[in-house]
């Protein structure tokens, strides 16, 4: 309503970029605030490793979508900014449950098919290796089960789990570092130079 009545019309419709005397002039203004806002969601979900790519993500984002919100706030930088965090904000808790919703999807995979982890093992290792891979199903089971406190907190919603299995939270840390080493080992996913684990295409 306040933009309705400076400026008299109100902007609607498809999302559009940021004019270019706006980028020009405030490039590195966007880019602080896509920086501060990444910098705290990828420390609070623990993506330190995807900083820089989801500063890169949320600049494109706000540069090509934030045309509208320039046009209706430009008489007011302060708010128009607030709007521009918000937005930022947004764009990277997306990111982050992007990414959670795919580690997601690799537990999942687990969860269905810890009977193939074993076929390859050794006669002599397989009754420990067996039970190693038992505790890691329940672990994944355990996690499935508390995504959604995961999702918003992702230490305190692992120290629900590893509560709830009776185990220490750094117990937790170490067993889901062997999940990790398992599924890679399998084939199921592979690791990134930049940390990311993704699925391999088959699966």
């Amino acid at each position: 309503m306040q933009a309705l009545n400076t400026i008299g019309k109100l902007y609607i419709g498809e999302e559009h970029p940021l004019s270019y005397n706006f980028i020009n002039k405030y490039f590195h203004t966007i880019l602080k605030i896509c920086r501060c806002c990444t910098k705290k969601y990828t420390t609070l979900y623990n993506f330190g490793f995807m900083e820089e790519e989801f500063v890169d993500t949320a600049l494109e984002k706000i540069i090509t979508t934030c045309g509208i919100i320039e046009k209706n706030f430009l008489f007011d930088e302060k708010l128009l900014f607030s709007l521009i965090k918000v937005r930022c904000k947004y764009i990277i808790l997306n990111e982050c449950k992007k990414l959670i919703r795919e580690k997601c999807n690799i537990t999942k995979y687990i969860i269905n098919n810890m009977n193939n982890f074993v076929l390859e093992t050794k006669e002599e290792k397989f009754e420990s290796n067996f039970e190693q891979i038992k505790m890691q199903s329940i672990i994944v089971k355990c996690i499935w089960k508390n995504i959604e406190f995961i999702e918003i907190d992702r230490k305190e919603g692992m120290k629900i789990v590893a509560e709830e299995l009776k185990i220490t939270y750094e117990e937790l840390l170490k067993q889901l570092n062997a999940i990790q080493k398992t599924i890679i080992k399998y084939g199921i996913v592979k690791k990134c130079k930049n940390g990311t684990i993704i699925k391999i295409g088959r699966y």
